[in-house]
């Protein structure tokens, strides 16, 4: 009985991204910077849903449609954003049961990016031991 081969790829830049893409594979995107543990934060204190989105247009028109609006560029929060980036933001009493429009420079980009795969995870220091228990019995069957 021979073992299946799994591999990782590590893409270091979305410019890159099309050399790794694989629809088949489960995407991890790891915003080292604040995403990912903005978006961790943002679970981890109640929050039901984060809908990433690449462009400003789409944020600002689910903000017009009633959603909870995080957003910034180049780490500014947009004026008509409920609040930034900073995972500090994500506080229970805020984000408790609400379903957050989340739009950044480059994490929710990345996010986007990513959902070609079969699954996106978005990783951060915040979830790394679930991240990898995750990847150990999904990926490498463990």
């Amino acid at each position: 009985m021979s073992k299946m081969s799994r591999t990782v790829e590590v893409c270091f830049s979305p410019s890159l991204f099309n050399h790794h893409a694989d629809p088949s594979a489960i995407m991890v995107v790891v915003d080292v910077l604040r995403a990912s543990s903005a978006i961790c934060t943002a679970f981890a204190h109640g929050a039901s849903t984060i809908i990433p989105v690449a462009e400003v247009e789409e944020a600002l028109r689910l903000k017009m449609q009633g959603f909870l609006v995080a957003a910034e560029r180049d780490g500014k929060v947009l004026d008509f954003a409920d609040f930034g980036n900073s995972p500090f933001n994500f506080k229970r009493e805020v984000v408790e049961g609400r379903s957050i429009v989340y739009s950044t420079t480059n994490g929710t980009k990345a996010i986007q990016m990513a959902s070609i795969g079969k699954e996106v995870i978005v990783s951060s220091f915040l979830n790394l031991s679930a991240t990898a228990a995750y990847l150990g019995a999904h990926v490498f069957g463990g």
